[in-house]
């Protein structure tokens, strides 16, 4: 009887280990850190194009080449970049607080902004 306690103890360690081993992050995908400050930078790169030249981003080549000069200022590549949004996404918890940490940058940003519009008047 005692073997059969250890045996089931030895299993259920190995079902907590290889369940919580399945949510690990994997070596390649981007940390939270520094998704956020992407994303945050990628906003900011998508409304600048958007709202100082009118212009469509997807797909436009000037800003597909601004955003090679953006991964390599994160340290990144597109190929990586393209693996953590699939990562995050289908971790939509880890992707809302991402999510809602660049919302919150962006906010700061705005209103930093403000502040410094309203001494140019």
């Amino acid at each position: 009887m005692k073997q059969n306690g250890k045996i089931l103890l030895a299993l259920a360690l190995l079902a907590i280990l290889t369940v919580t081993g399945c949510h690990r992050r994997p070596h390649d995908v981007l940390g939270e850190k520094q998704m956020v400050a992407l994303l945050t930078d990628a906003y900011q790169l998508e409304g600048f194009y958007a709202v100082e030249h009118g212009i469509m981003t997807v797909g436009n080549p000037a800003v597909l080449a601004t955003y090679d000069e953006l991964f390599a200022k994160h340290n990144t590549t597109r190929e990586q970049f393209d693996k953590s949004i699939e990562y995050y996404m289908r971790h939509a918890n880890k992707y809302e607080a991402i999510h809602k940490q660049v919302v919150a940058n962006l906010d700061d940003q705005i209103k930093q902004l403000g502040d410094v519009s309203q001494d140019l008047r």
